[in-house]
């Protein structure tokens, strides 16, 4: 079990384990009540790392751990002295360790990496005893602290967020209950009680049921004539973040309230919803907060631009890792080129390229699964939490044209399972009003279907799917292309009450094309400049004249314009 706790003058943690006989101290090893200080980046606990392989998510293993500069590191960042003192329970006496940020820089410099720092034996403190009744703990306090006041919530979050399920977690209890595994205080207070922080603020915005299955890793190799394998476990929890209504008009990406509470807590938040991490990796529980990937190949699923491509940016993966992957020495990421990394990097790749020596096996609950029928399931999940928790921000500006009868889904480009559509002349996007007539110019890549060339066009109509009272409705623009005349674009007709929609030669396209900023208004001038542009390429055509189109150009018949015609395209 692990505290913190504070004190005015200083800022104090203290950890106590009462697990085998081996303390760890800020990536330092105590063993009994001998005072053996290992070396940085090295552990005692190697041999039982087995232990910690396999199990059930999320792999909370606090006797296990491969320490490393962590500790130290984040002592000198916080303060210039640091006094490390550490209790057995079998030991009578307290060892202590003095860390001095500028003694440790001269030590480097002469010694290389053999750093050398005072210790010394006393007596434990009459609070300290109180404190672990067990008789066993280590006390880290950090002295002329460099950490301003108003920076200490900010540890207390980064903390909680790094160590987030031994603090609290729901998920090892047989009743379902949240327990807390690990106590921990800073300055007196339970960061169980901190209600900030990146975990805390995403679990609160976080819609709907979860999606997850666990994956084992194995590789398998031939060793001194024998074959030998080493696993690697991890459970991916994938949780929906729906554009929500905030107030009237005003829509918001749940990713951007996430974003902008944590910039009110004082943390600085340099992201957006379009840079923003899709993926959370702990390992052992523990928080890697440097791995570098923003999401994996298995997330991004749908063609561009597709309503399911547009919410699958709307979900979050979060992965627990087993001891079977290995960290760097910093403990804040993975190890990049270890063959168990690059598998879990690469998971759901369409590439060629797969790691052959790695064989990956998908179940949930001991139940074995089939990659595409999770890969559907994970497609059908994203929908489902699209239809019923987004508040699409697409509003038609006047009254809605009901059509409910004979919707050609195919050709309007709509979902398969969508019974009714509203039509608009007028829709108000982004704050913006975009409305039926408009010259359009929608810019080549904008989505599937323009690749080539931008297209030019006219807005005919405005489609979003549903009823008013239903949520989660895409909207799409029809708009006619710049080659086809008002005639062949697409007709609302009513007949005998009955609505109807027929999109004939105009297209549908995605409203995405305006929230990228792909799709761009167009005035008189370069409307009609396209047009003239587009009547030069067109190809050049003769008319034949009858009889009487000869007499009114005064030509002696139709033989001797045809004769004169054809002289001069021998010319």
């Amino acid at each position: 079990m692990f505290s913190k706790i504070g004190f005015q003058s200083s800022i104090l943690v203290l950890e106590w384990t009462v697990a085998k006989q081996i303390l760890s101290i800020n990536g330092e090893i105590l063993k009994t009540w001998n005072i053996y200080w290992g070396k940085i980046g090295a552990s005692l606990h190697r041999s039982l790392k087995s232990e910690a392989v396999g199990g059930k998510p999320p792999y909370l293993m606090p006797f296990f751990g491969m320490f490393g500069y962590g500790g130290p590191y984040a002592c000198m960042y916080l303060g210039r002295r640091t006094l490390v003192s550490s209790k057995t329970k079998q030991s009578k006496k307290v060892f202590t360790l003095q860390l001095n940020r500028e003694a440790l820089i001269d030590n480097r410099s002469i010694l290389g990496q053999n750093w050398k720092a005072d210790g010394g034996m006393r007596d434990p403190l009459v609070e300290e005893v109180k404190l672990s009744a067990h008789g066993s703990f280590t006390k880290v306090e950090i002295f002329e602290s460099e950490c301003k006041i108003p920076e200490i919530y900010q540890l207390q979050c980064r903390l909680k967020d790094i160590y987030f399920p031994y603090i609290q977690c729901d998920e090892i209890s047989k009743t379902g209950r949240t327990v807390r595994p690990v106590k921990f205080q800073v300055n007196g207070e339970d960061l169980a009680e901190i209600t900030g922080g990146e975990v805390a603020t995403t679990n609160l915005n976080s819609k709907g049921r979860e999606f997850w299955f666990q994956i084992r890793f194995v590789q398998s190799e031939i060793k001194k004539g024998s074959l030998t394998s080493q696993e690697a476990n991890a459970r991916l929890k994938f949780a929906y973040f729906p554009i929500i209504r905030e107030k009237q008009s005003i829509y918001k990406e749940s990713i951007n309230i996430i974003l902008e509470s944590l910039g009110k807590e004082g943390s600085k938040v340099s992201e957006s919803f379009e840079t923003f991490s899709r993926l959370s990796v702990r390992r052992l529980g523990r928080l890697l907060p440097e791995v570098p990937w923003a999401s994996i190949p298995f997330m991004e699923s749908g063609a561009r631009a597709t309503t399911l491509q547009k919410c699958c940016r709307r979900v979050i993966c979060f992965v627990d890792l087993d001891a079977g992957f290995s960290p760097t020495p910093s403990k804040t990421d993975l190890a990049n080129q270890n063959p168990f990394t690059l598998a879990l990097k690469n998971f759901g790749s369409k590439s060629k390229e797969k790691d052959n020596d790695i064989n990956i096996s998908l179940h949930r609950v001991g139940t074995a699964l089939v990659f595409e029928q999770v890969e559907r399931d994970y497609e059908n999940w994203v929908m489902e939490m699209h239809k019923t928790y987004d508040e699409e921000d697409a509003l038609g500006e006047d009254d809605a044209v009901i059509i409910f009868d004979s919707l050609d889904n195919k050709a309007l480009c709509i979902s398969p399972d969508c019974k009714a559509v509203r039509v608009h002349n007028v829709m108000k996007r982004k704050g913006k009003s975009w409305q039926r007539g408009q010259k359009i110019r929608i810019l080549k890549g904008a989505c599937g279907g323009v690749h080539k060339n931008d297209v030019y066009a006219t807005i005919d109509y405005f489609l979003i799917e549903g009823f008013d009272d239903e949520a989660g409705g895409d909207a799409r623009i029809i708009c006619r292309k710049i080659n086809y005349s008002e005639d062949e674009g697409c007709m609302l007709s009513i007949t005998n009450g009955v609505s109807r929609l027929e999109i004939r030669s105009s297209s549908s396209f995605p409203i995405s094309i305006i929230d990228s900023g792909k799709c761009l208004l167009l005035d008189a001038i370069e409307w009609n400049r396209k047009i003239e542009k587009q009547r030069e390429k067109d190809p050049s055509r003769i008319d034949f004249l009858d009889e009487k189109d000869c007499r009114a150009l005064n030509i002696n018949g139709v033989g001797t314009f045809l004769f004169l015609l054809k002289r001069s395209l021998q010319l």
